[in-house]
């Protein structure tokens, strides 16, 4: 019989090996995935956090500008302040969410995937008009992954401008 020199093939020692380094590599890059697109979900909520977190601010900017009936200078926890259109209008922070009471009814004005940590009023006065601060700090509920420590600390200053009857 003759003996077959040239083998052309793997031994089940070398398939064990190449199999075993294809198993690490490939649980490396799915972790790396995974890992990838909760990053990703999480920055994504983060960018709704902020998105709202603006449109509230806007909201209380246009009504403070044209506001009357101020507190007097100082810091506060809660704004009480009559509105262009004659209105008493609150704005407070409870339950982590920016509230706001106008004709005796509360609603809340931030969604309730935002965590609202710190809302204050600073009031000052140029010139005799009021000039009201708003300082807060935003982030996400304590319980989201990997993500709940970080925060937005947002400040916007809006000048009172009277509207002129």
């Amino acid at each position: 019989m003759k003996k077959i020199q040239n083998q052309k093939g793997f031994t089940v020692a070398e398939l064990l090996v190449a199999m075993a380094i294809f198993a690490v590599v490939i649980s490396i890059a799915s972790t790396i995935f995974i890992r990838s697109l909760r990053a990703q979900r999480a920055v994504v909520k983060l960018i709704e956090v902020n998105e709202n977190t603006s449109i509230t601010l806007e909201r209380l900017a246009r009504e403070i500008r044209t506001g009357t009936d101020f507190p007097s200078s100082g810091t506060y926890q809660d704004l009480t302040f009559t509105n262009a259109r004659g209105e008493d209008v609150r704005y407070f922070l409870s339950e982590n969410r920016i509230q706001e009471t106008i004709y005796g009814q509360t609603l809340p004005l931030t969604a309730e995937g935002v965590y609202v940590d710190n809302l204050e009023f600073v009031i000052g006065a140029t010139n005799q008009v009021p000039r009201v601060t708003i300082l807060l700090q935003v982030g996400l509920p304590e319980n989201t992954q990997d993500i709940s420590e970080v925060k937005s600390q947002i400040q916007t200053t809006v000048s009172v401008r009277p509207l002129n009857n």
